[in-house]
């Protein structure tokens, strides 16, 4: 598919799963550089691996089924840090606010 075609049919999809708008059904964010589709219940990368053609053609050809939205690539992350707590605190390893602290200083030391 050439690249303007790719990019019509992503626009597309995005629309569809954005609730008929090409944006981030969390936070509104629009641009759609940086709107991907989430597998709402988990398992994107194996199941897009396991497709053998782009994404985006496989879910038009499946007449968009359900299980995926909208997301920017912040509220897939923010997504997938929640997703990572609650197993975190499940295993009895819960993030404290300190944890934080200390990851954002390593992140940002002061100079």
């Amino acid at each position: 598919m050439r690249p303007r075609a790719y990019y019509d049919r992503k626009i597309e999809v995005l629309t569809h799963y954005g609730n008929g708008k090409c944006a981030c059904i969390k936070c509104g964010f629009w641009d759609a550089r940086a709107l991907s589709i989430d597998h709402i219940n988990g398992g994107g990368s194996k199941h897009i691996k396991s497709l053998g053609k782009p994404f985006y053609d496989w879910l038009v050809e499946n007449n968009y089924p359900d299980g995926y939205q909208t997301l920017c690539m912040n509220c897939q992350w923010i997504k997938k840090a929640e997703s990572s707590k609650q197993q975190d605190i499940r295993q009895g390893y819960p993030l404290t606010l300190e944890d934080i602290k200390d990851i954002y200083n390593k992140c940002f030391p002061r100079a």
